[in-house]
């Protein structure tokens, strides 16, 4: 664990305690997003515990920056594995030179509030709704690394073509290089095994993942109008 992230580790189990077990409070260290959870109280809630992985907005904040000139996020809606709904909130924890080095997040299971405001909100007022979140923020919470990029892989698929009628093996080349930016913009390639499983879900080889990333790292490095190479050209 990074030297800075020690004092926070204690932290962890008492607002575990004085939140209750409905709260999961969660220590992420970003060094390694593949096993960024460095302690964990009232796991029970997601199921997830001590060397998980990072979430999906972890890996986005950390590989678009979106934590610069924030010190947290509030009450967005998480979900667990099973689709349960969560309150979730994330404190970023900085080193001396402002840089995030961890996340402490609390996320609580409010289903049973939920059914008794939904109750009380059909004896008072039928009909009426739940109201409208600040932020337009989801997150999922996985267990395993494979689990966090399946998601992640099928999310990006869904967003090229539709998966109910065009499956892995009737994508073309540019939908595959599509899938493969998308994934390389959310951060999914800082997961170990990430090649290997992208790969084998998009039906490319892993050498032709790798010189897709290259071709993406290339064309972010060119000016951006009057460069014939703007969309890319695939070759084999």
């Amino acid at each position: 664990m990074n030297k800075y992230l020690l004092r926070y580790a204690q932290l962890v189990d008492f607002l575990g305690r004085v939140l209750g077990k409905n709260s999961e409070v969660v220590l992420h260290d970003v060094h390694d997003l593949t096993n960024s959870i460095v302690a964990i109280a009232n796991g029970g809630v997601s199921g997830r515990k001590v060397g998980g992985p990072a979430t999906d907005l972890v890996m986005d904040i950390i590989k678009n920056k979106k934590y610069r000139g924030k010190d947290y996020l509030c009450n967005y809606t998480g979900y667990t594995e099973n689709g349960a709904p969560l309150k979730s909130s994330t404190f970023f924890l900085r080193d001396d030179r402002g840089e995030i080095i961890g996340l402490l997040c609390i996320n609580t299971d409010c289903r049973d509030l939920i059914a008794a405001r939904d109750t009380l909100n059909s004896l008072i007022q039928p009909g009426s709704g739940a109201g409208d979140g600040a932020e337009n923020i989801t997150e999922n919470l996985s267990q395993s690394v494979d689990e966090l990029l399946a998601d992640k892989i099928r999310d990006c698929v869904r967003r090229v073509v539709d998966p109910d009628k065009i499956g892995p093996d009737r994508m073309s080349q540019q939908e595959k290089m599509d899938v493969v930016r998308q994934l390389y913009g959310e951060g999914v390639f800082n997961l170990k095994g990430a090649v290997a499983q992208i790969s084998a879900a998009v039906k490319i080889s892993e050498p032709s993942v790798y010189r897709y990333i290259s071709m993406i790292k290339k064309q972010a490095r060119e000016p951006k109008s009057g460069s014939p190479r703007q969309n890319g050209t695939l070759e084999g």
